[in-house]
């Protein structure tokens, strides 16, 4: 029911009352009284109505805890009505965040819903960005018999959902050509590994966990892992930046340089996990912790839900955050920082890690072509960071980020 219909037959019915009452006091009318009485009390009563109508209304929602860019999901409400007087006329949405797009239309109109009574209403939502989105809750309205007004009340819970980064589809080893040091056996070298991707295979008893294959898995609905040729297992800091600072004006949405960084790290992970190596996420948030743990055996699960929850809002900068971390850092682990901003502290704490026979690579996140006025790179693809013993690959917007990340290493010197 639209405001403007709502508010002509107010008017309506104020003008009609207004009128009647009017008649009823040149003719002296008792009966022209109470019909004047009448119209002017409707609108009081339709408010008290309309108030107990919207009491009782109950709101589920069912939808799943985590998916992944891309996907699109169905979210179901079960509206009820566990009142005493029937509702007309009914409406059900979620209040929703701007970055998760609505498919279709809204839920339908429910005409009329009875007490005790429950109607399943849906709506899709196409997943394009990674994030910790809060769904709900859900604002219902419903329509008095008459059509006069609308009664709008936010019922149910806000529910999470946990949209997973996805990784960019790469073929070889991103530090393949001999550029990384191994761990040596002071450092625990990791026998078995492997250097090469070999295939996917079925879950065998005994096979390691942090093996399984999750596209195939969830293609199959078994279990499969990937097996390797033998060799050494490589273990990787990816460093991401997520200072508040470093991200000022650099983009919003999918076009910007946080989202660039996820991705990057996200593919980072996905390349050394599918070759049989390991990454462990440095961030503020899992500076403790680095995901996904020791001999955790859901690694890259941990890992992509740190990468959808990632949001640069801290004020502990990329620099502080390596040297807080070098006293705990993995012998033989190599290093690739993913940022926005390179200085001199930035240097210094790369230089402290290859002091300590640390090899380091780097991503820099061109900024200013994420600017919402530049529409070319405005700095150019190599030579951005001067690093003695490092390589550094700058990235921009619309670069090919997979291209990007299998080609870090082929600059070492």
């Amino acid at each position: 029911m639209s405001t403007s219909n709502s508010t002509l037959k107010k008017l309506a019915l104020a003008v009609g009352g207004g009128f009647t009452a009017i008649v009823a006091i040149l003719f002296r009318s008792e009966q022209m009284y109470l019909m004047a009485a009448i119209m002017l009390l409707i609108p009081a009563v339709i408010l008290l109505v309309g108030r107990l109508l919207v009491n009782g209304i109950t709101c589920a929602r069912e939808l799943p805890f985590e998916c992944a860019e891309g996907d699109r999901v169905t979210v179901v409400l079960r509206i009820g009505d566990i009142g005493r007087l029937p509702k007309f006329f009914l409406r059900a949405a979620d209040k929703l965040p701007a970055d998760l797009k609505l498919v279709g239309s809204d839920a339908p109109l429910i005409l009329q819903l009875d007490p005790g009574e429950q109607r399943v209403l849906s709506y899709n939502l196409e997943l394009t960005k990674r994030g910790a989105y809060q769904i709900g809750p859900t604002l219902v309205s419903t329509t008095d018999p008459f059509g006069f007004t609308t009664f709008r009340k936010l019922v149910g819970d806000v529910q999470e959902l946990l949209v997973l980064p996805t990784p960019l589809p790469t073929s070889r080893l991103f530090l393949d050509g001999g550029v990384v040091g191994l761990r040596g056996e002071e450092g625990g070298s990791q026998r078995g590994g492997g250097m090469d991707f070999h295939g996917v295979r079925e879950y065998r008893q005994g096979d390691d966990l942090r093996r399984v294959h999750w596209r195939t898995t969830a293609r199959t609905g078994e279990l499969a892992v990937t097996e390797y040729t033998q060799g050494a297992s490589l273990e990787v800091l990816v460093a991401l930046d997520l200072s508040r600072r470093a991200y000022d004006e650099t983009g919003t949405g999918l076009q910007s340089a946080l989202e660039y960084g996820v991705k990057l790290a996200v593919t980072v992970a996905d390349n050394l996990a599918r070759h049989g190596h390991r990454a462990l996420l440095l961030t503020p948030d899992t500076i403790n912790m680095p995901y996904p743990p020791s001999n955790h055996p859901l690694e890259m699960p941990a890992l992509l839900e740190a990468l959808a929850r990632a949001e640069a809002v801290h004020d502990l900068s990329l620099a502080d955050m390596l040297e807080r971390f070098r006293p705990q850092a993995p012998a033989g682990i190599t290093l690739v920082t993913i940022t926005p901003v390179v200085d001199g502290a930035l240097v210094q704490a790369i230089r402290h890690y290859g002091a300590q026979g640390v090899r380091a690579f780097g991503f820099y996140l061109d900024g200013a072509s994420f600017h919402p006025a530049s529409h070319l790179r405005v700095t150019p693809d190599a030579g951005v960071v001067h690093v003695p013993g490092t390589v550094w690959r700058t990235v921009g917007r619309g670069d090919d980020l997979a291209a990007s990340v299998e080609g870090l290493a082929y600059g070492y010197q």
